[in-house]
């Protein structure tokens, strides 16, 4: 079975956690420059939101993540549909990152620009809202405080601009307790992929001594949307259609 017929199929019910990814895998964000900055504010890249390299305000913006690597049927499956020699040209050797090595913040940094892993960053914020507040099929549950807390930073965030926080971060570098407080439940198989998903989109790339790929970012998450397929095929999570999670009694 190639990779295209598994990322195309759709699980059982309406639709499943495995259709909502197989469809955000196969579309590639647009790459364009911006002469604003638009967007839906919760899902707007953090540079983007700042119109600046993440130097402040930002720590996690200096913690760099090779590649991921695949290994046994997920890579077998990637060479069948991609090739080798694809698999190779974004593969990091020896230290690198990306391509690049991370020296610490430049002295003059360069100058911001919107780059195409801006808008993977995006993909990446509308995934973990979605799956914050979607609702399993059949299931119930009270969601926690944390639930709440993470609704309301999504519903407040707006286009910063020039140095402010971004609340946001925190959910970049939260712990596995913490994913699992958050989430339905029957969506824990879905916190090691999130984290590994953050881990790659926290880093300012702009930092890196050699500019990355334009599309290195899409082949992170390629890399590892195709492997939660993969480990899900057999058992996704059917999901509620039209129905979303409500927020936590005061008491809770």
């Amino acid at each position: 079975m190639s990779a295209r017929s598994i990322a195309l199929r759709p699980g059982p019910g309406p639709k499943s956690v495995i259709s909502t990814l197989a469809v955000t895998a196969t579309h590639e964000a647009l790459h364009r420059e911006l002469a604003t900055r638009m967007g839906t504010p919760r899902y707007i890249a953090r540079a983007v939101s700042k119109g600046k390299l993440l130097i402040r305000g930002a720590p996690e913006a200096r913690t760099f993540t090779q590649m991921p690597e695949l290994t046994g049927r997920v890579k077998d499956i990637y060479i069948d549909r991609y090739g080798q020699d694809m698999y190779d040209m974004y593969s990091d050797v020896a230290t690198n990152t990306h391509g690049g090595k991370f020296h610490g913040i430049p002295a003059n940094p360069p100058p911001w620009s919107h780059r195409p892993d801006h808008d993977v960053e995006s993909i990446f914020w509308v995934f973990l809202f979605a799956f914050v507040f979607v609702k399993p099929l059949n299931t119930t549950d009270e969601p926690s405080r944390l639930f709440a807390d993470v609704c309301d930073i999504f519903q407040s965030h707006t286009i910063v601009g020039g140095q402010g926080m971004d609340r946001r971060s925190t959910l970049l570098t939260s712990f596995e307790e913490d994913w699992l407080d958050i989430l339905h439940p029957k969506l824990s198989p879905l916190v090691p992929m999130m984290m590994r998903l953050a881990e790659q989109v926290k880093p300012e790339y702009g930092f890196l001594d050699s500019p990355p790929k334009a599309d290195h970012l899409h082949e992170a998450f390629r890399r590892i949307l195709l492997e939660q397929i993969l480990t899900m095929e057999d058992d996704p999570i059917p999901l509620a259609p039209y129905v979303s999670r409500g927020l936590p009694t005061p008491d809770s």
